[in-house]
């Protein structure tokens, strides 16, 4: 018996271990069998889920796919294809799709319906216009503008003579249009099918209607009347009717503005506000917005000058780009329809204005950015200013200053400010009437901020997540739970998650699959979204009692992607690192969870490898995390080669797929791990104003962690970092030896240089970079030039031991070519091994597909010398003369 048992484990060794061996690696040869799945979409209706295919290394394939659509059937569960398809859209609540197809060479507009396929070749004069809900088709027959409305369920239509702007409206059962008159247009509506039976809102032989603006959520129609028929462009009576009551009052009349005579009214510019007793309009000077036109026959050729003026708000270079600083602005006037007066909104500058949607709000909101245009150049969000405007007496009245504009909105019921105020850290709320601003999140025990943020800028929010259905409450997240403020801040804030995700240390969100303006209701149970301690990622109900109910739990980053407009069947992208970005679909709350597309089915074929999240304890004393990727077969205590490879935080990327792909500047992870290397990916969380060592905290004490653990063979160890981690790698092998070999990209190596260089993609002087943003110094050069020349590798290139290849494009449009050079000629100074590659016309990434597979190639041939002992290739021995460039690429050894 125990000789038959030891048989059967050597025969299953032996035949697990052959089909293992069979297993190829990724290379460079495997890239075109590659695809991702691209426009993914669900029918309104649930029933239909269409989607394509694009390879992403293979034109050839891609010639087959671009114009080719494939169907899900969530009923059904059959699949098919529509070929030749461009610009496919579904209509009629999903019933049906539109798209173009050419047929003989011949552009047609295709018809077809989806439980059936009925096909119909659009064979009409006009184009027709879908409805996305309802099953209507709409188009001009002729050209004397006949108007067809098509139902397509009931094969039936109806005809309107001599009309314009149709609008369909009301579950596509009403229509309003203007009717052309021989004298006059008139202003109508009725339902669809009795086109001769209509009601007139509007009619007058004297004057000449423009248009109309039909808000049918708000029940109402704006309409724009010329008093002067004759005169051409100029509509000065403006009128709404009230859809309820059936009745219509003229709101705005130009003729009796009161504006500055240099004024003249912008027509285009009037706008009617929630609140139904004022309007805006705009009027600016003669010259308009038109640029001046220069006789270029005047100008002086034989020499061009660029001032450089120290007060300007914009500087040349971002004025060269396209950006020209602050036009001559239209000044926005507010018309009080009651007293017929009107007065400018603001009385100086201002960028853009916010209106309540409130029908009793008496204010609007006004932010300007162009006190602080000019500290664009240090600092990287606009600050802007924020005023309350009293519509009644146009008061303006100051409410922030130096806040940012995008955290700042009317509250859901339009009558109240909500600021994010990132000094206070806290959320407030504005009551325009009192002018009293109420800190709704001083009760909340915990941070309502980012405590993980580490750049010197402002700090954000965890988030603005919802309104309640009442208006009553926003919604807001911490770390872990979700919050109701009370806007008028007379009750404290309720946890409405009861603290159950800071108890179990997993972060619960609202689920909002169709990223939009979401809405709580309160009376119903709620989904949502939990990511666990672990990086696991779940689904599931918070009920009305308080209870979370798990719908589906896993290792993998699931998105919901969108709903079904019943809310009931949804689309998800679903991925792991081991299995690809497919469409998956459920139509029960994940009990029955079905994968659609089938991305990669080859990938069974590779080697392929693990992730794991791996701790340690940094050298700041704090826990830090990051990611391991282990390749097929691995045994800890062999020796594999290895690659530290980083930015800033990746453990968020922990379930995701990466596609095999050439590189455009640093390595594809699938591919080494597929090859039998170890790649380590630390987070680094950095002190402001000391990048240089926040980075040795992280990314050294993770890979001495490691070795200590036995993961990591101490001799066979590369880094590799780009752009702003290829800084970081610049740095740190002037701070340790234990790294084998490094390849840095687009690295600054100067930050008293790079400081005051220019970013040449945008024009933008780079000191927003180091005072405000990513380089975290929080300070000018001068506050602190000992910090600038520390956190400088330049300084300490004399300490660089390790052979370094340098990857600097000399069209980089974010870091100066000169940075990557710097470094390689110090180095060749200092006689240390160091190879640098320029692919010449290349920017901040290669694009050109023959730069990306030549980069691939030596990267992979540089790491595999110093770490998998292969031979030196000819490019690293001999270099390549300038002579020899595109004769002879010395990739052999």
């Amino acid at each position: 018996m125990k000789l038959k048992i030891t048989f059967l484990i050597i025969v299953s060794f032996v035949f697990f271990g052959t089909l293992f061996a069979q297993k190829k690696s990724v290379d460079s040869t495997t890239y075109k069998e590659w695809r991702r799945v691209d426009s993914g979409e669900l029918s309104a209706d649930g029933r239909f889920v269409s989607y394509k295919y694009n390879y992403l290394n293979n034109d050839n394939e891609n010639k087959k796919e671009r114009n080719k659509y494939y169907f899900y059937d969530t009923k059904t569960e059959k699949r098919f294809v529509i070929d030749s398809a461009s610009n496919m859209n579904f209509w009629a609540g999903g019933k049906w799709v539109i798209y173009d197809e050419k047929i003989n060479n011949v552009e047609n507009i295709v018809l077809v319906r989806l439980r059936d396929n009925k096909k119909i070749i659009w064979d009409r004069a006009g184009s027709p216009n879908t409805d996305s809900n309802y099953p209507i088709i709409s188009y001009y027959k002729n050209e004397n503008k006949d108007f067809v409305v098509m139902n397509m369920t009931k094969s039936d239509s109806v005809i309107y003579k001599n009309i314009a702007r149709p609008s369909l409206y009301d579950r596509a059962s009403k229509i309003m249009y203007i009717k052309k008159g021989e004298v006059s247009n008139d202003l109508c509506f009725g339902n669809v099918r009795t086109p001769k039976k209509y009601k007139t809102i509007y009619s007058d032989k004297s004057k000449k209607l423009k248009a109309f603006d039909l808000m049918h959520s708000q029940g109402k129609v704006e309409f724009e009347i010329s008093e002067n028929p004759t005169v051409k462009g100029i509509y000065n009576l403006t009128y709404c009717y009230d859809m309820k009551s059936q009745t219509t009052k003229m709101i705005f009349n130009s003729n009796v503005l009161k504006v500055d005579s240099s004024k003249r009214i912008n027509y285009k510019g009037i706008k009617l506000l929630g609140n139904p007793n004022y309007v805006i309009f705009k009027a600016n000077s003669s010259g308009g917005y038109k640029k001046k036109k220069l006789d270029e026959s005047k100008r002086n050729k034989s020499f061009e000058l660029e001032l450089w003026t120290w007060n300007d708000s914009i500087v040349p270079s971002v004025q060269a780009k396209g950006y020209r600083g602050a036009k001559p602005i239209p000044y926005e006037y507010i018309y009080n329809v009651k007293s017929g007066k009107s007065y400018p909104a603001s009385k100086g500058t201002y960028s853009f204005f916010m209106y309540s949607n409130s029908p009793t709000c008496k204010f609007a909101l006004m932010v300007d950015k162009y006190p602080y245009s000019k500290f664009s150049d240090w600092e990287h969000n606009n600050r802007v200013d924020l005023y309350l405007i009293n519509l009644e007496t146009g008061e303006n009245r100051i409410f922030a200053k130096r806040a940012l504009s995008n955290n700042v909105s009317w509250s859901a019921c339009g009558n109240y400010i909500i600021l994010w105020d990132y000094k206070d850290k806290a959320w407030k709320s504005l009551e325009p009437e009192t002018f009293v601003m109420t800190n709704l999140t001083k009760d909340i025990p915990f941070a309502v901020h980012s405590e993980k943020h580490d750049k010197p800028n402002p700090v954000p929010s965890y988030g603005l997540a919802a309104w309640t259905s009442d208006n009553k409450y926003m919604v807001i997240n911490d770390a872990y739970d979700i919050w109701l403020l009370d806007i008028t801040g007379k009750e404290k804030p309720i946890c409405y998650t009861k603290g159950l995700g800071r108890k179990s240390k997993q972060v619960i969100r609202l689920l909002n699959p169709n990223y939009s303006d979401l809405i709580l209701d309160l009376k119903k149970n709620q989904e949502v979204e939990i990511i666990k301690s672990n990086l696991d990622k779940g689904f599931y109900t918070y009920t009305t009692s308080g209870k979370l109910v798990k719908n589906i739990e896993g290792a993998f980053h699931l998105v919901v992607s969108q709903t079904s407009i019943d809310d009931k069947t949804y689309l998800c992208n679903k991925q792991s690192f081991n299995d690809d970005r497919d469409l998956w679909v459920t139509s029960d709350r994940f009990k029955t969870f079905r994968k659609i597309t089938d991305v990669s089915p080859q990938k069974k074929d590779y080697k392929w490898g693990n992730v794991k999240l791996v701790e340690w304890t940094n050298y700041d004393g704090n826990q830090n995390k990051g990611l391991l990727y282990l390749p097929d077969g691995y045994k800890k205590g062999e020796s594999y080669p290895t690659i530290v490879n980083f930015y800033e935080t990746h453990t968020e990327e922990m379930h995701v797929f990466y596609v095999p792909t050439p590189s455009n500047s640093m390595l594809n992870v699938t591919e080494y791990v597929s090859n039998g290397y170890i790649v380590f990916m630390p987070d680094v969380h950095f002190k402001v104003g000391d990048p240089a060592q926040s980075s040795y905290n992280a990314v050294v004490s993770g890979t001495k962690e490691l070795i200590k653990r036995g993961f990591i063979d101490p001799e066979r160890v590369g880094l590799q970092g780009h752009s702003w981690s290829g800084y970081q790698t610049a740095c740190l092998v002037t701070m340790t030896d234990i790294f084998t070999c490094v390849n840095t990209g687009a690295p600054i190596v100067n930050m008293t240089s790079a400081y005051n260089g220019v970013r040449e993609g945008s024009g933008l002087p780079r000191m927003f970079m180091y005072e405000d943003w990513q380089s975290r110094m929080g300070k000018t050069l001068w506050e602190d030039k000992e910090a600038y020349i520390r956190n400088s590798p330049i300084f300490r290139a004399d300490k660089i031991n390790t052979p370094v290849l340098i990857f600097h494009c000399d069209k980089d449009e974010a870091v100066s070519y000169s940075e990557g050079r710097s470094l390689f000629l110090a180095l060749r100074r200092l006689q240390r091994p160091c190879w640098m590659l320029n692919y010449k016309g290349e920017g901040h990434f290669v694009f050109g597909k023959e730069a990306v597979k030549d980069w691939t190639k030596r990267m992979r041939q540089f790491f595999d010398h110093y770490l998998n002992s292969t031979p030196m290739p000819r490019w690293m021995k001999e270099g390549i003369n300038v002579n020899e460039r595109g004769f002879d690429q010395k990739y052999d050894y």
